[in-house]
């Protein structure tokens, strides 16, 4: 049973976690580190995190579907936050010159239809940014769980309790757990 391609390297670090074949790739574990206010995106937030989503996947589409279909350029561009830029096309001309692709290797008006093409798609975006957001408070509990019982395996013959703590209401933060362990001789 996995979630991602490749286990993460750190991960698991118990033997039973190890052995029950459970993994995770990096994509994973960076989600279960996002903050709570990425994982409560709908409502408060608005559709800013979705819609830099819908930057990045329109930006993919446009990427590999016409600026490099060649593969005559890196697979996958480094970019700005999609928020700081004021538009989708300034945003894309900004991800093709940070590769050094010339602007003529697609029009404004290529872009834009490339975005008004997908924005319909916008909608199913949201439901599956919100799906993958409602697994990380699991994949953090499992992270935790493997590193307490990695504590625990590691002194098989006793002389050490370790358990996770909430330390303090985790709609603040989700980093509210702490694992404490100390040794019992």
């Amino acid at each position: 049973m996995g979630i991602g391609a490749k286990t993460a390297p750190g991960y698991p670090m118990s033997n039973l976690v190890g052995k029950e074949g459970v993994e995770l790739n990096q994509s994973a574990l960076r989600l279960a580190s996002s903050s709570s206010g990425d994982r409560i995106a709908s409502g408060l937030g608005g559709d800013s995190c979705y819609h830099a989503n819908f930057c990045r996947a329109a930006f993919q589409v446009i990427w590999t579907g016409r600026i490099n279909v060649e593969k005559k350029y890196g697979e996958r561009p480094t970019l700005k936050r999609a928020n700081k830029f004021d538009t989708f096309v300034g945003y894309v001309r900004s991800g093709m010159e940070s590769q050094g692709v010339p602007a003529s290797a697609i029009t404004d008006e290529d872009i834009m239809s490339v975005h008004d093409c997908l924005m319909g798609d916008f909608r199913k975006l949201r439901c599956y940014a919100a799906l993958r957001q409602s697994l990380a408070p699991l994949i953090e509990s499992l992270l935790i769980l493997d590193r307490v019982t990695f504590l625990l395996e590691s002194f098989e013959s006793g002389g050490i309790v370790a358990a996770p703590v909430a330390l303090f209401d985790p709609s603040i933060s989700p980093r509210s757990v702490a694992i404490v362990a100390h040794k019992t001789r």
